[in-house]
């Protein structure tokens, strides 16, 4: 008998990771084989909070996650599944930094696109990208690590090309999506499911998995933004033609809500968030419900403010998409929909029109996947199992 209480079994199980501010999750997901038109399925799933603090301390936040990590870890151990063949780990704002960097290459004479010069590129611009962000760990006694690169544009001679090695040309261009984390932080993640797990470890970011599942699911929709508002940070991106060409994040997310009902209505974390809760269901006593909703009017608007500037900045270089792919905690996503739907939203960001929301939520990824009798549907942890199916099999 195996250490898990049952004999491994012939599936390719994987383990899903999603580390965010405001929880840890952790799936135990089954991948069919490549070229399979069978659906990947959730075996097993869990998460664990990572309780708001009313003032942000980077260690503490880091003990709290890393606490709630090795919960997680736990849970997936015993649940009987198997042992997976790899641990995909999604790292959600604030745990990671991201940037898209246009690479071009060109010569007055043709020139064959080989593999060695893509690897060039590629390499060249990532010790770029790596020494943008050594200064600012290195002030904070750490060191940066990248965690991600993925081509998700190439141009040859202004075309794209989804074949592009062996064949002539005389300009390339690629678009290349780099994210980078702190070695302290990676580090001791890797620690602790090298404690539960001896498989491989690989990390992404959370961003560039909505991106890309938004981009599968809505193939008519090339042009969009993409947000993520986690518990500390709302993470955003805009894709033009298919290419996530901007990302920015700004330090305002769900914890906000907390923070705010909790300071001014002087109310203890369990009661503030059991009035959330009743409050999003529309189950608040009236009285208690107009004083709720006053607080969170508040909040709402400082939310979209700060939203818009971001917005609003990466318009300098970019027109805006009027398309947005929004996803958040599942209790408060149509609150925030809601938010972005607002007149004032389109007058921030000098579009002067209204913007089309469409939440990220369970029922639009359901037809895609299957989730086990009785197993947790946890929104992150299925975008990422999808996102797992689709780019990483």
């Amino acid at each position: 008998m195996s250490f898990f209480g049952k004999k491994p079994t012939p599936k390719k199980i994987v383990a899903v990771l999603d580390i965010g501010s405001a929880s840890v999750g952790g799936a135990l997901v089954s991948i069919p084989e490549q070229n399979s038109h069978e659906k990947p399925e959730i075996l097993f799933a869990t998460r664990q909070p990572l309780y708001y603090q009313n003032e942000l301390n980077f260690e503490t936040f880091l003990a709290a996650m890393l606490q709630s990590l090795d919960t997680v870890l736990g849970k997936l151990r015993e649940s009987g599944e198997g042992i997976p063949s790899r641990v995909h780990t999604i790292l959600a704002a604030p745990w990671y930094a991201s940037q898209t960097r246009i690479v071009k290459y060109a010569k007055n004479v043709d020139f064959v696109f080989s593999d060695k010069l893509w690897s060039e590129l590629v390499e060249k611009e990532s010790r770029a990208f790596e020494e943008v962000f050594l200064k600012q760990y290195s002030e904070m006694g750490d060191k940066a690590r990248i965690i991600e690169g993925k081509n998700i544009n190439i141009l040859l001679n202004g075309y794209p090309s989804k074949d592009p090695i062996g064949k002539k040309t005389r300009e390339v261009e690629l678009s290349l999506y780099l994210s980078i984390s702190s070695e302290e932080v990676t580090t001791n993640i890797e620690e602790r499911i090298n404690t539960v797990f001896k498989s491989p470890i690989t990390f992404s970011s959370f961003l560039f998995n909505l991106f890309a599942v938004a981009r599968d699911i809505f193939p008519n929709e090339s042009n969009f933004i993409v947000a993520d508002i986690g518990g500390e940070v709302t993470d955003v991106g805009v894709a033009k033609n298919d290419v996530l060409l901007d990302t920015a994040s700004f330090p305002y997310g769900t914890n906000m809500l907390a923070r705010t009902l909790s300071s001014k209505l002087d109310l203890s974390k369990h009661e503030t968030s059991a009035y959330l809760h009743l409050y999003m269901e529309g189950k608040l006593e009236k009285r208690m419900h107009a004083r709720v909703d006053r607080v969170l009017e508040k909040v709402r608007k400082e939310w979209l403010m700060q939203f818009a500037k971001t917005l609003d900045a990466m318009s300098k270089d970019l027109s805006l998409p009027s398309t947005i792919f929004l996803t958040t905690d599942e209790e408060i996503l149509q609150w925030f929909g809601d938010t972005a739907l607002r007149e004032e939203f389109a007058q921030y960001t000098h579009t002067n029109r209204p913007f089309s929301v469409i939440l990220v939520n369970k029922r639009v990824l359901a037809p895609y996947l299957l989730v086990d009798g009785g197993v947790r549907r946890d929104l992150f942890l299925m975008l990422e199992t999808l996102f797992i199916n689709k780019h990483h099999r």
